[in-house]
């Protein structure tokens, strides 16, 4: 008897495979983070150019890891993560996820 993986096996060989991919390739996580980030602010891929726009992204600046990869520099990862409230750390690769320590929260 010959055995068959399923789909849902083959979902998590796939997912894992992109973990080790993201673990190794800790620049893909960024601008994957950026990406997940302000699609989750409502902020499509094409319309980052327009919410940072002193940083010259294009509509199509994040339509790859590749291209926009290129294009992140620190001073626009400290906008970000002042924008929406996170750790810079998380978005750089780290696995905990807390929101920032605002002494006016305490």
């Amino acid at each position: 008897m010959e055995w068959i993986p399923t789909a849902g096996l083959l979902r998590w060989i796939s997912a894992l495979a992109q973990q080790i991919s993201d673990y190794l390739q800790p620049e893909q996580r960024l601008v994957k983070r950026v990406v997940r980030i302000c699609k989750a602010h409502g902020i499509e891929r094409t319309q980052i150019c327009r919410i940072f726009h002193h940083h010259n992204f294009t509509p199509t600046s994040f339509s790859s890891v590749n291209d926009a990869k290129q294009l992140i520099t620190a001073k626009f990862v400290d906008e970000l993560a002042d924008l929406f409230n996170i750790e810079r750390n998380w978005l750089e690769g780290s696995e905990v996820i807390l929101p920032k320590n605002n002494s006016a929260q305490k």
